[in-house]
C-alpha cells in the first residue's frame, strides 16, 4: 500500500495542475485578488475550464523533454530524453498514435546507454515498435547492445488478439493481482472509473503557491500561465483515499499508512507551471520540476507542449513487421517444448519468465 501511494502521489502531479483553481477567488501574479468573471479575462475561470475542455480534444501533436540528475550509491549520473508524437481518436474504434524517443543515461563508472530513434506506433489496432540504435558502454550496461543487436532497426508488432500475448498478459496481471477482462469490459471499466475520479480531482484545492500571468503565448496561442510551488499534502491524502475506494469500497488506511505517506511526501519538492488557452481553455504546455531535499543532486524536470490540437494526426503503418511474440517463441526452447503449433493459452510463472529471458540472451550471444 505504501509503495502504491507514493507512486500515485507523484504520477498525479500533472493532473493536479488542472484542478487547482476550483476557488473562484485567487491571487494573480501581482499578488492581488482576481474576482470570478469572464473566462477570457479571468485566469481562475480559464484554468477551471481546462479539465473539462480536455475531454473535447480528439487529436493533438506533442513534443517534450525529460532531464534528471540522479545518485546511485556513490555514483552520480544524468539522464536526458527528447520526445515527439501525437494521438488521434476521431475514429473511436481505431485510435492511432505515435511516440518517438531518443536519449542518454550516463552513470559514470556504472555505465552509460544512448538510445536513438525509438519509434512506437499504434495503428490498425496493433502496437508497433522499432529501436534504431542503442549503444551501451562500461559498468553494468556493457554488452547490452550486443544482446539487443538482432532486434535493432527492425519493426515488431504486438497484436492484442494473439493468444500467446493474452496468456502472458493474464499471467503478469495475475502476479500483480490485477483482473484483466475483455477489451470491451476493460474500456467500460476505464470509462466508469474516469467518470468517478474526475469529480474527486476538483473536490479540493490540491496545489499551493499558485500565481497567474495572462501575458504568455505558446506558439500562436494566447494562454494563461499558472505557476505553483507545491502540493497540499493533506488534501492529496484525502483525495488518494477517495480514489482508492472507487476500486475497493472496503479499502481502509491505517495510521502506519499515513505515516509512510507523510514521510514519502517530504522526500521531494515540487514546482511547475501549466499554460491554458485563453480562448479555448485547452491546456497547451506543462512543466514539472521535482527535487529531493535530502539529495541535492537528485532532481528531474519534465516539459511537454501540445500542438495542432484537434487536427488530424496521421500514423503510417510499418510494412514487413515481425510478430514480436512469434519471434520470442521461435527463439525459446522453453516455449518450443511447451507450446504446440497453435500458441498455448496457459499462463507462465516468474521462474518460467526468467528461463525465457535467460534463453533469449543465450541465443543472442551465439547468433
Amino acid at each position: 500500500m505504501r509503495r502504491q501511494l507514493r507512486f500515485v502521489s507523484v504520477a498525479m502531479v500533472g493532473m493536479l495542475a488542472l484542478t487547482a483553481c476550483k476557488n473562484p477567488i485567487s491571487s494573480s501574479s501581482s499578488g492581488t485578488s482576481t474576482p470570478a468573471g469572464d473566462a477570457k479575462s479571468n485566469p481562475v475561470a480559464v484554468m477551471a475550464a481546462g479539465w473539462t475542455k480536455m475531454g473535447e480534444v480528439k487529436s493533438f501533436g506533442f513534443d517534450g523533454s525529460f532531464s534528471a540528475n540522479v545518485t546511485s550509491g556513490t555514483s552520480k549520473g544524468t539522464a536526458s530524453l527528447t520526445m515527439t508524437g501525437g494521438l488521434d481518436s476521431h475514429d473511436a474504434q481505431n485510435p492511432t498514435g505515435q511516440l518517438k524517443l531518443g536519449g542518454t543515461l550516463d552513470m559514470g563508472a556504472e555505465g552509460s546507454i544512448a538510445l536513438t530513434d525509438l519509434d512506437v506506433r499504434a495503428v490498425s489496432k496493433k502496437a508497433y515498435m522499432s529501436i534504431g540504435k542503442l549503444t551501451a558502454t562500461g559498468g553494468n550496461t556493457a554488452g547490452l547492445d550486443a544482446v539487443l543487436a538482432p532486434y535493432l532497426s527492425k519493426w515488431f508488432y504486438l497484436d492484442p488478439t494473439d493468444s500467446l500475448f493474452q496468456a502472458l498478459m493474464k499471467s503478469a496481471a495475475s502476479s500483480a493481482n490485477v483482473n484483466v477482462g475483455t477489451d470491451a469490459t476493460a474500456a467500460q471499466d476505464a470509462a466508469k472509473n474516469a467518470a468517478e475520479i474526475l469529480p474527486l480531482l476538483t473536490k479540493r484545492n490540491l496545489l499551493t503557491g499558485v500565481t497567474f500571468s495572462t501575458n504568455e503565448s505558446i506558439g500562436n496561442v494566447n494562454t494563461v500561465k499558472m505557476n505553483f510551488t507545491g502540493v497540499d499534502t493533506e488534501a492529496l491524502w484525502l483525495t488518494l483515499q477517495d480514489i482508492a475506494k472507487i476500486a475497493d469500497p472496503t479499502q481502509t488506511f491505517t495510521t502506519e499508512d499515513k505515516t509512510a505517506y507523510d514521510k514519502s511526501m517530504k522526500e521531494f519538492g515540487l514546482s511547475g507551471a501549466i499554460w491554458i488557452g485563453k480562448d479555448d481553455s485547452i491546456p497547451r504546455k506543462i512543466e514539472i520540476s521535482v527535487t529531493d531535499p535530502a539529495q541535492a543532486n537528485n532532481s528531474l524536470r519534465l516539459v511537454v507542449s501540445l500542438n495542432n490540437v484537434n487536427q488530424a494526426f496521421k500514423v503510417t503503418e510499418p510494412t514487413g513487421a515481425e510478430n514480436f511474440m512469434t519471434t520470442i517463441q521461435s527463439m525459446s526452447s522453453l516455449l518450443s517444448a511447451e507450446t504446440p503449433a497453435t500458441p498455448s493459452t496457459s499462463t507462465y510463472n516468474d521462474a518460467e519468465y526468467q528461463q525465457l529471458l535467460n534463453q533469449l540472451q543465450a541465443n543472442n550471444t551465439t547468433n
